[in-house]
This record gives C-alpha cells, structure tokens and sequence, in this order.
C-alpha cells in the first residue's frame, strides 16, 4: 500500500472511532461526558458512579416516576462540571423539557448559562446532536435564560430566593443552595432558603418534575436535610453520600481511602484534616454535619498548667464581657486576666463572674486590675498591656468611665460585620484550643463552667465565660487590630 493509502485508512479509521463515541453519547450520559471533555477526562469509579446517578434519574423523569436526586459531594470534586454536562445532555436528547437551574450566587447561575451556550455551539456536541436547535443568534438569550429555537425547551438559572414566578419546569436542579457555614449556622438563611424551595421552586414543577439537589453540606438543618426530610418517603427518592475519606470499606474502596484521588489525594485532605475543625471537616468534606454543641470544643482539648513562674511570662492584660443590660438578673459580668508565656502559649491566671450594678462594675474592674497589675509592685514583673472591653451595652459606660479617668489602659473590642457572631469566632478559636494553645489552672474560680459552657456552646444557657475566653484567644492569635493595640502597649 502506499502513504496515501495509509493515510485514508487511518483517517477512515479515526472517523469510525469518533462515530461510535457520538452514537454512544446519545445513549449514555458517562460516554457523553468522556466524549465531550476528552482529552482532559479524569476517569475514576467515582465519576463513573456519579454518571450512572444522574442517568438512572434522567431513566425514572422519562417514566414518569417524579425522581428526587440528592447527592452530597465534597468541594472541588467535578460536580458543577457535571450538572452542566447533564442539562446539555438531557437539552439535546429532549429538546422540549424546561430545566430550571439555582444555586446560592447569581454569578454562578450565569457562568453556567454561559458554559452552556459553549457546549451547545461545540463541534462535539452538534456531532452527537444535531437536530438540536440552538443557535447563539437565534432565539431569546440572555444571563439567566436560553430559549431553545423552534422547540419549546428552555435553560432558566437562578438564585435560591430568585424570582421564578409564572415559570414552569419539567427539571429542577440545585446546584450549592447555600454560601458556607457562616450562611448555614444562621437559622435566618437556612429557614429562607428552605422557604423559597417549598414555596417558590416547588411550586414550579410539572406533574411529572424530577428534581435534583446536589452539594457540600455544612449544617445538620441545612438545605439538604430539609429536602431529604420532606421527600424521603417517596417512592422514586435516593440520598447518595460520598465523604472525601472512606469511613468504612465501600464497593469501590476501602476505609481510609480518598474518593477522587486524582483531583484531592489522601495526603492532602489529611493535611486539610489537621487544619480544619473537626465540625468543619465532617460537614463539608465527608458529608456528615453534626448537631450545634458539643462539637466546637471538646472537653479534652483543654491544656492544664500546674505552675507558671513571673520570669516564663511575655506580658498580661485583662478581658471584660459586661452584661447586656446592667439590672437584668440573668446577665453576669465576666473578667479574665490571662497571660501569654514566653512559649506563646495562652493561660488564664483569674476569673471573676458576677451580677453589678453600674458603680459596682466600675469598682470591681479597677479593683480586679489592681490585683493584676504586678508591674507597678515589682519591676522583674511581666508587663500588664491593659483592658480589654466588648464595646457594647453596659460595656460603653465602663469604657468612657474608665477613658475619662485614664488611669488604666482601655482598649474597646468593636463587633460587627462578618464573623462577628459568636459561632462563626468559635470555629475561628477552636482551632488554638484543640492545638494545645489555651491552659487552664484548676484552682482558677469558675474554671469548671468554662469547660461545661465551651463543651454545649452555642446551647448552654450561659456563655458569658466562654465568649470572655475566645476574645482572650482572638486579641492573642487572631484580631490582627488588638495584636497592634498590644504590640503598641508593649512598646509604651
């Protein structure tokens, strides 16, 4: 044979190959995937298995069995990339069906219709669609909706708490219904996404609608909870859980194993392990949220020091958390002196917690100051940096009272914005304490309500102590505005 008759072959070959992939890619949603993102297909059993999920459901829509799909999925594991796969897929095969797409942020609503209008105009999917008649100059486009041209089917992408009326849908999909965790441990959030689920997206479905609700789950009463709560009954329902490390032997892998290896390997969500908070980590990286309390600080995390020596301390300084209100009974005043060693690690040296009229407080700061104020008794004493007060209620009082006086160093601890609520500066603190950081003394007054208050937070009754205990470690190791105030007493 000569060159050219190779070359024809070959070619010829190439083509019958590429026509298998397209006649295949129109009866499976994997082979499509492959096909599409080749050569840059990961192939693992994972994606294999998450392919085989959304077809088994596209099966159950076309029977009309109204399927519900919940897939709860670590980050970055492929299924954005995945959902926009699936809509064009499901587009070209069923050019009628009306899809409509949420998620928590506009933005990510309108990166997917664009990358929707990508695949519709590529080669690839024209080769394994053809008769799918989507042109970017035809037709009603725009960000959140693709009208497909002669066919009745369309692509609308909204928020979770979008406007959606007057819309109908054969298909919905939600796709990350809620930001992170600072969104979803505010009940406000929650309760309003999973309002707008029930009575706006819900109320959009044709009688024979399949919905599916894919992402990372953050909180026990999240978005995904409230779905699986009120749909697990049906008949056509399917709650699928990849954690990123196996806690047991699975079909695929055994215990300790990563799910998609090729994307996050064992060695790195090991390391992200280390680093997260445990809550944090069962939550969004393997999918199993756990309750509020009892999880943010655990017991044993607590470092407990015998002796401290005045010559193994960097420097002292004092918190206060007043009450909200001054004469409302169930509010106790808190103070905490604590000093940071020269092994920068945190102890608490003394605690006072009481109920004060406004003299009273004033009285019993200075008094307690006093007491700690070792520098102006000893010059071979580590230096007392100041007060620091929460500046809100009755703190603002105590903050100008003590100002106007001058005699002892106030440094106001501002409140606002986001993190600033108490549970989103928990897991921020949590961290330093479970790392060995913060030590506690047996014999400091109330030390056994610190640990009975951190082990329920954010459901004791009381947090007084334990609020006081996390600015101590915010002003030490993370409040980079009180780092200052300090280095700038310091050099005073």
């Amino acid at each position: 044979m000569t060159d050219s008759e190779y070359s024809v072959e070959d070619v010829s070959r190439v083509e019958l190959i590429e026509h298998y992939h397209v006649l295949k890619s129109r009866q499976s949603f994997h082979a499509f995937r492959e096909y599409y993102l080749y050569p840059n297909f990961l192939q693992n059993w994972f994606v294999q298995e998450l392919s085989e999920h959304f077809q088994q459901f596209y099966v159950s829509y076309l029977a009309g069995h109204r399927p519900v799909l919940v897939l709860s999925v670590p980050p970055q594991t492929g299924k954005t990339t995945t959902t926009e796969l699936f809509i064009a897929w499901v587009s070209g095969l069923s050019p009628l069906t009306r899809l409509i797409y949420a998620s928590y942020a506009k933005q990510l609503g309108t990166r997917t219709n664009h990358n929707l209008q990508r695949i519709f105009c590529s080669p690839k999917f024209q080769k394994v669609f053809p008769n799918f008649n989507f042109s970017s100059a035809r037709g009603q486009k725009n960000l959140s909706f693709l009208q497909y041209y002669e066919d009745p089917g369309s692509f609308r992408n909204t928020t979770t708490g979008g406007g959606i009326t007057g819309e109908s849908l054969e298909i919905g999909i939600v796709d990350d219904c809620i930001k992170g965790y600072e969104a979803a441990n505010s009940a406000t959030i929650r309760d309003s996404v999973n309002n707008w689920l029930q009575t706006d997206f819900l109320t959009r479905f044709a009688d024979t609608a399949g919905m599916i609700v894919i992402g990372t789950r953050w909180h026990i009463d999240d978005p995904i909870a409230f779905v699986i709560d009120k749909f697990s009954n049906q008949k056509a329902f399917k709650n699928v859980v990849y954690p990123a490390i196996a806690t047991k032997d699975e079909k695929h892998r055994v215990k300790g194993e990563a799910l998609f290896p090729q994307l996050k390997s064992l060695e790195f969500l090991l390391k992200w392990k280390e680093i997260f908070h445990p809550s944090n980590w069962e939550a969004v990286y393997q999918q199993s949220p756990v309750p509020d309390g009892g999880n943010i600080f655990k017991s044993e995390w607590w470092g407990w020091y015998k002796e401290l020596r005045e010559g193994d301390i960097k420097y002292r300084f004092i918190v206060a958390d007043t009450a909200m209100k001054i004469k409302t009974f169930h509010d106790f005043s808190v103070f905490q002196c604590w000093a940071v060693g020269k092994d920068n690690k945190l102890y608490l040296l003394d605690m006072v917690r009481d109920r004060f009229e406004a003299p009273q407080l004033q009285e019993a700061i200075t008094e307690f100051y006093d007491s700690w104020d070792i520098p102006k008794k000893r010059e071979d004493s580590a230096s007392m940096l100041g007060l620091f007060v929460e500046d809100k209620a009755s703190g603002i009082g105590l903050i100008q009272h003590l100002q106007y006086e001058g005699r002892i160093p106030v440094f106001p601890i501002a409140r606002s914005g986001p993190g600033s609520d108490k549970v989103t500066r928990a897991f921020d603190a949590a961290p330093k304490v479970k790392q060995g950081y913060v030590l506690l003394h047996e014999d400091v007054p109330y030390v056994d309500i610190l640990i009975k208050e951190a082990a329920n937070f954010p459901n004791d009754k009381y947090d007084d102590i334990i609020d006081t205990a996390m600015s101590a470690i915010e002003i030490t190791y993370i409040n980079q505005d009180a780092g200052a105030a300090l280095l700038a007493a310091m050099e005073d």
